[in-house]
């Protein structure tokens, strides 16, 4: 026999050691991204300089100041705003975030520094869910951190701060809440779903608190859409249709959950539909679609600068003071996530519900429209439909995420699959790279020719919104921006380079996926930031430094010469051919002082056709109030002093050049039926460098007893019988019903005295003695839960004079209380708490279901 071979002894095989891969967690993507935004914001929170926005500088400063204000003096949240517009109800007509959860930073913040906390903690919310979306649609961690820094600093998001739009952000930013909420409830391998139903109910109350019920309906409108997309995927392809109709169900659950946590704001809002302006529903299809996206600036998602920054823009609408821009290399992502995602359900929804979107925003410039303004309930109640665009923006993110992870992952079948995505990554960046290459060129070499292509796009939709002249200056404007333009195209060929290197890298270099993933998000952080700059600004005063909002609210003359004045009365701020003399804001209620104008666009429909503004039946607008050219008006409004420019006398007109004689004579002509001695009971009393003050020195007060009372039952045979001038309100009132128990005298002498001796926003309080039957005649604006005690005991109240309020007196002496009183404000509370109270019922029972399965064996 053959000896046996020996066999050597295996060596045994030595372990693969692999290189330890860098993992971050929650907590460090958590301040990396607030870092990215205190970075953006550094400005007017590290320094104190108020933040721009021209919304909230003419208006909403002030309501959140007299919210902080009537708490830290009466310590009662104020219900009425009697500053603007002859007063009207606060929490009912809508003064801004009221209820949203940061007006708690109000108590204790001043107010300029939280105006600018809300969009820093809005754009950090919108990062951290837009992360945890995709971490639910299994991209990895660093393709989920490019996604949360894309749709963060989003420029339809970043750029409304420029305007001062709080409300849009807010809504914005809780649109990937919501759809991590949906993602997670209807996952059946979820715990705590009965939590996450609850927690989206609390996203839909707090989007509604926001309270911007425009951009919450688009809102609604994509997560009922992506519901409808979860039921059907968990019905079709799971066949789990128990399972998806029991979540639907509580879907629905969740949705009543979110309208009962803004019952706070909304059922006294209902209660106000009949009485606002607005409450009608839409004005038509014209007003409909007004400040639709105009097609041409579709361009704007390839360049932001094509049709114009801020003061650069040239477009179809009379102004734009935001982006839609959403970055290139997430334009391209986006291409490549619809191209080598397309098998995922989620990309074929994310893309249509994109394409449907778009061509929604685009509105009136399209036919499509008509059929979504047709079926869509509410819908032919808003106008600018181009507010759906944060949609576009977010599913363009979540595209460009799944192209991302396509675009990287492992190939699992052939090696020519791993090419075929290489490649195809690697030739739309270079499309992309190519067009902008091309009219980056053209723009720059042949700028007239460039200039000529796009005027042949732009001149129709130009003249169609704008008319013939204006489109012209538009033009002239559109060739002067070319040279902006042109450099957003070079920027984006080199975005698009530096995207496209930054991905073949990460492919080439996997193990540190973390660290390409952290450039990637870096750059595309940057080229967003190079637009988002534009619109996030501080106030700066005339010679350019940044001045904070005690600098910048300071007391001007007319401020300093009235606060010296007693008692209470309102002012009238004239206006020459609609324009304002003095200011558009509601600066003058920072100091207490009352006007029978203001910046609202909810006041009362009523107050608006007492001073009666021409232009629409139901327009918004204080301009040119025909009605207040009649003294009898004034003496209603309780108009103790007018506001208007300081004026040379026409004896003067010799040292002025032709055109500002022209000028200086028709300010007079227009402004005599107030300043004209011989016409007038006004008289100068103050006259600045810039302004001047009239007083009123006829007879008006803020109460006054009646005896005389005529009952008209039509609102135009009203106002026509308090424009004669034999009408006196102070001895005459018109209502509108006879008074319960009237007994009219033919006593010529005085019917007694009244004296206010309380007044607060919720509550006056009136000491009347009164000779003979009269009516107490009130110059505040009527309103139903405004309501009125006499001796204690609750008595009607009357619309009087078309707008203010009436009580009937018998001789005797009195204490009169007006006091607010809302059932509907009353049951909001108390619903919002209740709602409040059923989401951490959910969440607490949920973790504690969730914690005993885990202790069972």
């Amino acid at each position: 026999m053959a000896a046996k071979k020996s066999r050597k002894p295996a060596r045994p095989e030595a372990k693969k050691t692999t290189p330890a891969r860098i993992e971050i967690g929650w907590g460090w993507i958590l301040l990396g991204l607030s870092i990215l935004v205190f970075l953006l914001f550094a400005n007017t929170l590290a320094r104190g300089h108020l933040i721009h926005g021209s919304d909230q500088l003419i208006s909403g400063y002030m309501f959140k100041s007299f919210v902080q204000e009537s708490l830290r003096a009466t310590g009662q949240f104020p219900l009425w705003n009697p500053y603007i517009f002859g007063g009207l109800p606060y929490i009912d007509a809508f003064h801004g975030d009221a209820f949203y959860i940061t007006a708690l930073l109000r108590t204790i913040l001043p107010v300029g520094t939280v105006m600018a906390l809300v969009f820093v903690l809005q754009i950090i919310v919108a990062g951290i869910f837009t992360y945890g979306f995709l971490r639910t649609l299994d991209c990895k961690k660093p393709v989920a951190l490019v996604g949360a820094v894309a749709y963060m600093f989003t420029c339809v998001i970043v750029s409304l701060v420029d305007a001062g739009h709080d409300g849009k952000v807010i809504v914005a930013s809780f649109l990937p809440a919501g759809l991590f909420m949906i993602q997670k409830a209807f996952n059946p391998q979820t715990k705590r779903r009965l939590m996450y139903f609850a927690l989206l109910g609390l996203v839909i109350g707090l989007a509604l608190l926001s309270p911007h019920v425009q951009m919450t309906y688009y809102l609604l409108m994509m997560m009922a859409f992506y519901i409808i997309f979860r039921f059907f995927v968990l019905g079709f392809k799971r066949k789990r249709w128990g399972f998806a109709a029991k979540s639907a169900g509580l879907s629905f659950g969740s949705l009543a959950l979110g309208f009962a946590i803004s019952a706070i704001q909304f059922l006294p809002a209902l209660s106000y539909l009949g009485l606002s302006p607005r409450g009608a529903g839409g004005r038509g299809w014209e007003w409909n679609t007004s400040w639709s996206l105009p097609r041409a600036e579709l361009f704007d998602l390839f360049n932001p600068r094509f049709s114009g920054i801020l003061g650069n823009y040239w477009g179809a609408n009379a102004f734009k003071q935001h982006s839609e821009y959403f970055g290139i290399i997430i334009l391209a992502l986006a291409i490549i996530g619809i191209i080598l995602a397309w098998r995922r359900r989620e990309t074929k929804f994310f893309t249509g519900f994109s394409i449907f979107a778009i061509l929604m925003a685009l509105g009136g410039n399209t036919p499509f429209y008509r059929i979504p303004y047709t079926i869509f309930p509410m819908l032919s109640s808003f106008r600018a439909p181009a507010m759906i665009f944060f949609t576009v923006s977010f599913s363009a993110v979540v595209l460009a995420a799944l192209g991302l992870e396509a675009a990287l992952e492992r190939p699992l079948k052939l090696p020519k699959d791993k090419k075929r995505r290489a490649d195809t990554a690697t030739i739309v960046f270079i499309v992309v790279a190519g067009l902008l290459l091309i009219f980056g060129l053209w723009s720059s070499l042949a700028p007239q020719g460039f200039g000529n292509f796009v005027a042949s796009l732009a001149k129709g939709g130009l003249i169609k919104a704008q008319g013939g002249a204006r489109a012209g200056a538009l033009l002239s404007k559109m060739r002067d921006n070319l040279p902006n333009a042109a450099g957003g195209f070079w920027l984006g060929l080199l975005f698009t380079g530096l995207g496209l290197a930054v991905i073949l890298l990460w492919r080439k270099l996997r193990k540190l996926r973390w660290l390409w993933g952290v450039i990637l998000a870096a750059v595309v952080f940057i080229d967003l930031w190079l637009v988002d700059r534009h619109f996030v600004n501080v106030v700066r005063d005339q010679t350019g430094n940044p001045v904070s909002a005690g600098e910048f609210y300071a007391p001007d003359e007319v401020v300093s010469f009235l606060k010296r004045e007693k008692g209470v009365f309102r002012v009238f701020p004239l206006q020459f051919r609609g324009q304002d003399l003095y200011r558009n804001d509601d600066y003058l209620m920072l100091y207490h002082i009352q006007s029978v104008g203001g910046y609202h666009g909810n006041q009362l429909g009523r107050y608006q056709e007492f001073i009666d503004v021409p232009g629409e039946p139901r327009t918004i607008m204080f301009r040119n109030p025909r009605n207040l050219r009649y003294p009898a008006f004034l003496t209603m409004l309780d108009v103790g002093y007018l506001i208007a420019l300081r004026l040379p006398d026409t004896s003067q007109l010799a040292a002025y050049s032709p055109k500002d004689q022209q000028t200086i004579m028709a300010l007079h002509a227009e402004l005599a039926p107030w300043i004209d001695t011989t016409r007038s009971s006004f008289r100068p009393v103050y006259a600045g460098q810039r302004y001047a003050i009239y007083r009123n020195y006829g007879q008006h007060s803020r109460a006054w007893l009646a005896t005389d009372v005529e009952v008209i039952g039509e609102n135009e045979a009203i106002l026509t019988r308090m424009k004669r001038v034999n009408f006196d309100p102070l001895k005459t009132v018109i209502l509108e019903e006879k008074p319960e128990g009237w007994r009219p005298s033919s006593d010529t002498t005085s019917p007694g005295q009244v004296q206010i001796t309380r007044y607060e926003p919720n509550v006056i309080e009136i000491a009347a003695d009164v000779k003979r039957h009269s009516v107490l005649v009130l110059s505040e604006n009527w309103y139903p839960y405004y309501r009125a005690w006499v001796d204690g005991v609750e008595q009607k109240v009357y619309r009087a004079d078309y707008t203010l309020r009436a009580v009937t007196l018998e001789p005797g002496q009195h204490q009169v209380v007006f006091r607010f009183r809302s059932p509907y404000q009353t049951a909001g509370v108390w619903i919002t708490f209740a709602a409040l109270g059923l989401v951490g019922l959910a969440v607490v029972l949920s973790l504690v279901a969730n914690r005993k399965k885990r202790k069972e064996p």
